[in-house]
C-alpha cells in the first residue's frame, strides 16, 4: 500500500475519493486477515497445549490406576506413614496381617496394631530411617493374626515433588516358612556333618583328579594329621599303589563319564609314609558344585585281609 501511494505521488497525480477509499478498505482487510491468522494460530497452540495436558493427565491416571492395582493385588504388605507414624496407605495384605480392613488402619499408628514393645520398636526404627534419609532392609518379628511371623521389610523416605520428606513407605514380605526351612536344613546339615566327621570309615569327594573333600576318618586311614593335609593337595596318582593305579583311574573315569553309576572294589592305597594299606571303596557319581564328581566310602580292610591270610595258611597246614 505504501509503495502504491508513493508511486502515485511520484507521478504527481491527484487522488480521488474512490481511490483513497479502496486503499483504506484494502488496508483494513489485510490487517483484519493478519489478526484473524494470529488468533487462529493462538487457538491452535492453545488446543495443542490442552490436548497435551489432557494426554498427560490421562497417562497419569492410567499409571495411578496401574499402581493401585499392583498395590492391592500384591501378596506383600505395602504401606506408607506420615512423619507422625500414622498410616496413610495400607493395602489388603497389610490389613489381613493385623486383622483389620485398610480403612480402619489409615490414620492410626503402630500402637493400635501391635503389642506395645513391638510398636515402640517399629516407630523408633522409622524415626531413625527418616533421620538417616536412606532406604533400609531389615528382618522384623511381629505378632499377627497368624501368630508370630518373620518379615523381610524394605523401608525408605517418602518425598513430594520438591524432595521434601513426607514420611516413609514400606514393603514387607512374610519369610517365616523360608526361615523355618533354612533352619531345618541347617540342622539337618549339622547332624549329617557330625555323623560324617565322627565316622570311622573314610569319606571322600574326587573332582578333577584331586580330593576336594575328605573326613577325619579318611585322613586317619592314610596316616595324615587332618583333612586339611589332603584336601586340594592329594591326587589320585598319589593315592593308589603303582600296581593298582590304572585300575583305580579306570573306575573313577567310568563313573565320571556315566558308564557306571556305582563301583565297589579293593586295592592297595598309599599312606603318607609310603607304606601300603589294603582298602575297599564304595563309590558313585554325583554333581558337586555344578560339575561331575565321585563320592566314596573308604574302608581299611588290612586286618580282615590279615585274618583271611592267616586262615588260608592254617587251612594249607591242615591239608
Amino acid at each position: 500500500t505504501d509503495w502504491f501511494l508513493l508511486a502515485r505521488m511520484d507521478r504527481r497525480e491527484s487522488w480521488n475519493v474512490p481511490d483513497a477509499l479502496w486503499i483504506v478498505v484494502g488496508s483494513l482487510l489485510i490487517f483484519a486477515l493478519a489478526l484473524f491468522g494470529a488468533r487462529l494460530q493462538r487457538q491452535r497452540q492453545q488446543l495443542a497445549v490442552a490436548a497435551s495436558i489432557q494426554h498427560s493427565q490421562a497417562e497419569r491416571l492410567r499409571a495411578l490406576g496401574l499402581l493401585s492395582a499392583i498395590v492391592e493385588g500384591s501378596q506383600d504388605a505395602i504401606f506408607a506413614k506420615d512423619l507422625e507414624g500414622r498410616y496413610t496407605l495400607c493395602n489388603r495384605a497389610s490389613g489381613r496381617l493385623v486383622g483389620k480392613p485398610p480403612e480402619e488402619v489409615i490414620g492410626r499408628d503402630d500402637h493400635a496394631l501391635f503389642p506395645p514393645e513391638q510398636a515402640a520398636m517399629l516407630m523408633a526404627a522409622d524415626r531413625r530411617l527418616i533421620g538417616a534419609n536412606c532406604s533400609q532392609t531389615l528382618e522384623d518379628v511381629l505378632t499377627t493374626t497368624e501368630g508370630e511371623r518373620i518379615f523381610l521389610t524394605t523401608k525408605g523416605p517418602l518425598r513430594d515433588a520438591d524432595g521434601t520428606i513426607l514420611g516413609i513407605f514400606g514393603v514387607a514380605r512374610d519369610i517365616t516358612q523360608r526361615q523355618q526351612a533354612e533352619m531345618a536344613l541347617r540342622e539337618s546339615e549339622g547332624r549329617f556333618r557330625a555323623l560324617v566327621e565322627q565316622a570311622l570309615a573314610g569319606i571322600y569327594i574326587i573332582q578333577d583328579d584331586v580330593f576336594r573333600y575328605v573326613n577325619p576318618g579318611f585322613a586317619r586311614i592314610l596316616g595324615y594329621d587332618s583333612p586339611a593335609d589332603v584336601v586340594d593337595r592329594l591326587k589320585v596318582g598319589d593315592f593308589a599303589a603303582p600296581e593298582d593305579l590304572l585300575r583305580v583311574e579306570a573306575n573313577i573315569r567310568a563313573r565320571l563319564e556315566g558308564i557306571v553309576e556305582e563301583s565297589h572294589y579293593a586295592f592297595t592305597a598309599l599312606r603318607k609314609d609310603g607304606r601300603g594299606v589294603e582298602v575297599e571303596v564304595h563309590g558313585r557319581a554325583l554333581e558337586y558344585r555344578g560339575r561331575r564328581a565321585v563320592i566314596g566310602l573308604l574302608l581299611d580292610i588290612s586286618a580282615r585281609r590279615a585274618d583271611e591270610e592267616a586262615l588260608r595258611r592254617q587251612a594249607e597246614e591242615l591239608a
